[in-house]
C-alpha cells in the first residue's frame, strides 16, 4: 500500500506474519512489517515518522539505508530523500498525540462530506 500524507495505524493479521508480505510506501521511505502493529505519520512534505508498537519487527528503508526496529515503543523518522534515523524510544506525548488523531469523536464525520445518519 502507499500513503502520501496522513496518520495511520496498521494492525497486522495472518498475512503480515509471512516474510515480506506487507509493505507501505511513503514519499520518504518504505516500511515493512512482519506480524505486528505500528503507527505512522506522513507529513505533506513527505517526512515519515514511524513507531513500532508490537510484533516481530519493522524495517524502514530510505536513501538505500535500512533500519530495523524490534523493540516496541521505538521509532524512527525519515525526511524525503534522507536515511532513517537511528531507532530511539518514541516520546510518550508523541505516541499519545498520534493515537488521539485516530480516535473517533462524538459528532465527527470521519472526513465524509455525506456522513451517515441514524
Amino acid at each position: 500500500m502507499s500513503a502520501s500524507a496522513g496518520v495511520l495505524r496498521f494492525v497486522g493479521g495472518k498475512l503480515s506474519k509471512n516474510d515480506n508480505a506487507v509493505t507501505l510506501r511513503t514519499p520518504a521511505a518504505t516500511i515493512g512489517i512482519r506480524g505486528g502493529i505500528f503507527i505512522a505519520t506522513v507529513s505533506a512534505g513527505g517526512q515519515t515518522e514511524v513507531v513500532f508498537l508490537y510484533g516481530h519487527g519493522l524495517t524502514i528503508t530510505g536513501a538505500n539505508v535500512t533500519q530495523t526496529i524490534t523493540r516496541p515503543g521505538f521509532g524512527v523518522s525519515v525526511t524525503r530523500g534522507g536515511a532513517p534515523s537511528t531507532p530511539a524510544p518514541a516520546p510518550p506525548a508523541t505516541v499519545a498525540a498520534t493515537l488521539a488523531q485516530l480516535s473517533g469523536k462524538s459528532g465527527a464525520t470521519g472526513g465524509s462530506s455525506n456522513p451517515p445518519t441514524d
